[in-house]
């Protein structure tokens, strides 16, 4: 073999191996940055984790104090014109109470300017009004409790819906993403629904957008 050739096959040799080199690198670099968005994503949704279980046991409270509420005032209703005792009055005041407590931290767990969670405080301010007027109307209540119910599945199920997408794809979801998957979750729980509080309020924000 002449001096050139060896010279040349050295060359090759030395420029494969650089370019060996310079892959591992790159790819050293792209797992890097994969790890990192990995751990990012990891550590966001063990937070929104945590915010879904809170929301739910708030949600849950505030379902059940209103329950016990109603069902105070349909029972004093029911008493034959009996005076409810100082007793009676003081736990019914609690129970009231407690609902104006976990109303306020509904309103600071969730985001007023999304579609959902502003119906949903329309609802629940609803439902508060209701049970503190004179004439507590049982169907109204009923009704106004199943639209709360409702837009709280649609909350908690889109919030795990959009926690398992971040985690597939490795990054947080954009606006439009988001309102994808609450739309879509909003339809799957009750069309119905959907059609009559919500769709008018979905097609307008895709409209500006």
């Amino acid at each position: 073999m002449s001096k050139e050739s060896e010279i040349g096959e050295l060359v090759n040799k030395e420029i494969i191996t650089l370019i060996g080199i310079g892959v591992t690198i790159i790819i050293g670099l792209l797992n890097l940055e994969a790890s990192k968005s990995n751990r990012f994503i990891s550590s966001i949704n063990a937070e929104r984790l945590k915010w879904i279980n809170n929301v739910r046991e708030v949600f849950s409270q505030f379902n059940k104090n209103c329950y016990i509420y109603a069902n105070a005032v349909i029972d004093a209703r029911h008493d034959n014109g009996e005076e409810v005792t100082e007793e009676e009055a003081k736990k019914a005041e609690h129970t009231f109470q407690e609902i104006l407590y976990y109303l306020d931290l509904i309103k600071l767990y969730t985001n007023p300017t999304e579609i959902l969670s502003a119906k949903l405080y329309l609802a629940i301010d609803d439902m508060v009004n209701e049970l503190k007027e004179q004439d507590f109307n049982t169907e109204k209540y009923g009704k106004i409790k199943e639209n709360i119910h409702y837009y709280q599945q649609v909350i908690l199920k889109a919030e795990w819906k959009r926690m398992k997408e971040e985690a597939k794809l490795g990054r947080e979801l954009d606006d439009k993403e988001i309102n994808e998957i609450f739309k879509s979750t909003s339809i799957q729980i009750d069309k119905q629904r959907y059609s009559k509080f919500l769709k008018e309020k979905f097609e307008s924000q895709v409209n500006e957008e």
